[in-house]
């Protein structure tokens, strides 16, 4: 059974919310066991759509595409610097 991480669940919760299907038929169309399904709504309190974004920022996460980009930016900013700290102490 494939694990899914807190943005996985918050999408899929997402989706549910748009889908207009009923909780088990959404499950069986996502491929997710109902039991699973329900856990996840226990775990985030049935979220209606507008708290979708909320519950992404408690979790740290970007939640507009602009934010991603800025955290992509600093990440490879980052792994650039190290990259360049790396190489510098190899050639020593």
């Amino acid at each position: 059974m494939k694990q899914y991480n807190e943005i996985e669940k918050l999408e899929l919760l997402r989706r549910y919310l748009t889908s207009g299907l009923s909780i088990r038929a959404f499950s069986a169309s996502a491929g997710i066991p109902v039991a699973t399904f329900f856990g996840y709504l226990r775990a985030y309190g049935h979220p209606d759509n507008s708290s979708i974004p909320l519950l992404m920022k408690h979790e740290e996460l970007p939640t507009t595409l602009d934010e991603l980009r800025a955290q992509l930016l600093e990440e490879r900013k980052a792994h650039e610097a190290e990259l360049k700290r790396l190489k510098k102490e190899l050639a020593q």
